[in-house]
């Protein structure tokens, strides 16, 4: 693994970790997912970990009721210079792809629309996972503004939304500027 330094996706390689896995789950399976936070120093398999957790193999085998679950990954490493309404017609697309047939047809991308479709998962008992790899990307765009993030957050403390992001510590950020 040492050798290896680029994203595991076939989870037959992923190895280790399965306390921070279990962790992960137990939080975004609890009655109110929980947001979940892995941060750490580039190119130690914070990326992995979300492909492994986003897996759907994974899902059902770690999670109590896991068709009800939506998870959506995204990585936002090719998106360090997007803007909001660019992450929400991502996020839609996704949506589109991962659970088009649980939720039918999609208001328009944007904040009311993604306030409508969590509205609307929370009051059909499923759940939303949200996995952002290197999300840092965004909390340093300033096309991001703080309504952004304070929106996010809403959505986490009234829905059954929940966010599993990966960032580079602050050391890391540093070194990587230097």
């Amino acid at each position: 693994p040492y050798l290896n330094r680029n994203m595991i996706r076939d989870k037959k390689y992923f190895y280790g970790r399965r306390k921070e896995v279990m962790t992960i789950y137990s939080r975004i399976g609890s009655t109110r997912p929980q947001s979940v936070s892995i941060v750490g120093e580039r190119r130690i398999g914070k990326s992995s970990l979300l492909y492994f957790i986003n897996d759907p193999g994974n899902r059902l085998s770690c999670l109590d009721e896991s068709p009800s679950y939506i998870f959506l990954f995204m990585d936002f490493q090719e998106k360090r210079r997007g803007t909001a309404d660019e992450f929400f017609a991502s996020l839609f697309d996704l949506l589109r792809q991962e659970a088009g047939e649980k939720l039918g047809e999609l208001p328009e991308p944007g904040y009311d629309g993604f306030k409508q479709l969590c509205e609307r998962i929370d009051a059909e008992g499923m759940k939303l996972i949200m996995l952002f790899d290197e999300f840092e990307a965004i909390t340093k765009n300033r096309n991001f503004e703080p309504e952004f993030f304070a929106f996010l957050r809403s959505l986490a403390n009234n829905y059954n939304v929940a966010f599993v992001t990966s960032s580079v510590t602050l050391s890391a950020l540093f070194a990587a500027t230097c």
